[in-house]
C-alpha cells in the first residue's frame, strides 16, 4: 500500500508540473509495458526500446514480446540437480536461451547504440535505466523509469512499484546499468540479419556445445535425454528414484518441475509457444516457408512441457517418473523435427 501511495503522489506531482491528465501522467511514469506479459525479461526489453523510440520496420510499432524473445536467443534447455548437505536435491531447468544476457543480446542483434556503465543512476533525458539488483541473493533485472523527490519508479516486467532511492542503492551493489541512445525505425536489413543470427544460435545451443566444457552434457537435446534417462533410472544414485525417494524431496521435485517449466526463467510452456509466435512473425521477413511449420511443432512441444509441469503427483513414484520421462521424450522428438526445419 505504501508503494501505491508513493506512485499516486508521483503521478499528481507530474500532473501539476505538466498539466497532463491522471491517465497520461500515470502512463508516462509507469512506462506501461506489454500487457499480460508472458516473459519478464522480454517485457523489460520492450519497455527500454519503446521509451528510446525504436520501432519494428515491418509494423512501424514497438517490437512485440515474441519478436524480442526470439532475438534474445529464444528457447533453450539446461537441466541440473544441485545437492547440498541437509537439504533436498534442488532441481533446476532453464527453458529460455541461456546463458547469454537477455537485453544485451537483443541490442547487439538490432545494432542499438547503448552504454553499459557503473555509478550514479542515469535517468537523464527521461531515459529509463536497466539495472541488475540483488533479490534473495540472486541477480534480478529491473527497469527504473522515473525519479521524483527521491522516489524511484521501478518496473519488474510484471508490476510497477516505487522505492526510496537510498533503499534502492542498498539492493544495487554493483551499480550496473544499461542506458539506450535514442533511435527510430530499425533498418529492415538489420532486423533480418539479427533474426538469422538469433535462430542460428538457438539451433546451435539445442544441438551442440554451449559453454565448451563438460557441463554441456546438460544443455539442449543432450540435457533432455539426460533428464529422461535419470527419471527412468531406478538403480543408481543419479536416478530420480533414489534422489527423490523421501516424501519432502519428491514434493519439492514436483513443485520445481512446475516452477521451471511454466514460471521461472521462462514463459508458460517452457517458452515454446512464445517462440512459435516469434517464428510466425519472422517468417515473412525472411521469406521462409519452413518457419511456420517449425512454429507449429514448437507449439506442440510447449503443450507437452505444460502437461509435464501440471502432471499430478502419484503415490506410485515410479509411475510418475515413467510418465514424466515419456513426456520429455515426446517434447524432444517434436523439437528435433522443428530444429531440422530451422536448419534447412
Amino acid at each position: 500500500m505504501t508503494e501505491r501511495r508513493h506512485l499516486k503522489q508521483l503521478i499528481r506531482a507530474r500532473m501539476a508540473r505538466t498539466g497532463e491528465s491522471y491517465t497520461t501522467a500515470r502512463r508516462h511514469l509507469t512506462a506501461a509495458s506489454t500487457p499480460l506479459s508472458q516473459h519478464r525479461l522480454s517485457t523489460l526489453a520492450a519497455l527500454m526500446l519503446d521509451r528510446a523510440g525504436y520501432r519494428a520496420p515491418h509494423t512501424g510499432e514497438p517490437f512485440s514480446e515474441a519478436m524480442l524473445t526470439g532475438l534474445a536467443g529464444g528457447i533453450g534447455f539446461m537441466y541440473a540437480i544441485f545437492e547440498y548437505t541437509g537439504l533436498p536435491p534442488m532441481l533446476t531447468i532453464v527453458c529460455q536461451h541461456h546463458p547469454d544476457p537477455w537485453l544485451p543480446a537483443i541490442l547487439r542483434r538490432l545494432a542499438v547504440p547503448h552504454a553499459e556503465k557503473q555509478g550514479k543512476l542515469d535517468l537523464s533525458g527521461g531515459r529509463p535505466a536497466y539495472c541488475t539488483v540483488r533479490r534473495n541473493d540472486y541477480p534480478y533485472e529491473i527497469v527504473v523509469t522515473a525519479s521524483n523527490d527521491g522516489q524511484l519508479v521501478i518496473d519488474s516486467g510484471f508490476d510497477v512499484t516505487t522505492m526510496p532511492e537510498p533503499e534502492f542503492r542498498t539492493q544495487w551493489p554493483r551499480h550496473h546499468q544499461i542506458v539506450l541512445e535514442p533511435g527510430g525505425v530499425v533498418p529492415p536489413e538489420v532486423l533480418a540479419s539479427g533474426l538469422r543470427d538469433a535462430i542460428a544460435t538457438t539451433v546451435a545451443h539445442l544441438t551442440g556445445p554451449v559453454l565448451g566444457h563438460k557441463f554441456d552434457v546438460n544443455f539442449g537435446f543432450s540435457g533432455m535425454t539426460r533428464l529422461a534417462a535419470q527419471l527412468r533410472d531406478a538403480r543408481t544414485k543419479k536416478g530420480w528414484a533414489r534422489r527423490f525417494a523421501d516424501p519432502p524431496a519428491f514434493a519439492q521435485a514436483v513443485r520445481r518441475l512446475h516452477e521451471c517449466l511454466d514460471h521461472e526463467f521462462t514463459a508458460p510452456g517452457a517458452t515454446r509457444p512464445l517462440y512459435a509466435s516469434f517464428l510466425d512473425e519472422a517468417a515473412p521477413l525472411l521469406g521462409s516457408s519452413s518457419l511456420p511449420e517449425a512454429a507449429e511443432l514448437f507449439r506442440s512441444s510447449g503443450a507437452v512441457w505444460s502437461q509435464l509441469a501440471h502432471l499430478e503427483p502419484s503415490a506410485d513414484h515410479a509411475a510418475f517418473f515413467a510418465s514424466s520421462a515419456d513426456l520429455v521424450d515426446e517434447a524432444r522428438t517434436l523439437e528435433e523435427r522443428a530444429v531440422a526445419l530451422l536448419s534447412a
